[in-house]
């Protein structure tokens, strides 16, 4: 039998942290979490996720700098930005930073499967 994916989620709203783990959980999904930025490394570290959803705007740690140093550290599991923030120029700075994707805080049914979709493939940087 294969093993359930693993998903890390990084979000420092516990409301919407709850939301998010209780729909990936119901869809099957092993799912790790983490409240701010510096316990999110030290998860993906040690849980070994095959994807990261990170919110942008974290205690500790905030979610770019999270995402960059994963990627620095060679992590290779897709990232998915996550932001209460619609503006372009944050979709761009988290694809510069090595995150597979960014979406709104709204939209984050189907975030599970649309991540591990994304990083089929992906090599170290």
């Amino acid at each position: 039998m294969i093993g359930k994916k693993r998903i890390l989620v990084v979000e420092d709203d516990l409301a919407i942290l709850r939301g998010i783990k209780d729909s990936l959980e119901f869809d099957s999904y092993e799912t790790l979490t983490a409240e701010d930025g510096e316990e999110g490394y030290a998860q993906s570290r040690s849980g070994k996720p095959d994807l990261v959803i990170l919110d942008v705007m974290l205690p500790r740690m905030d979610g770019f700098t999270l995402c960059r140093r994963l990627r620095k550290d060679g992590f290779t599991a897709p990232i998915l930005i996550l932001t209460a923030r619609s503006e372009e120029v944050d979709r761009i700075r988290g694809l510069d930073l090595g995150a597979d994707d960014r979406f709104i805080e709204e939209g984050v049914r189907g975030l599970a499967d649309a991540g591990l979709a994304s990083g089929r493939g992906r090599r170290p940087r």
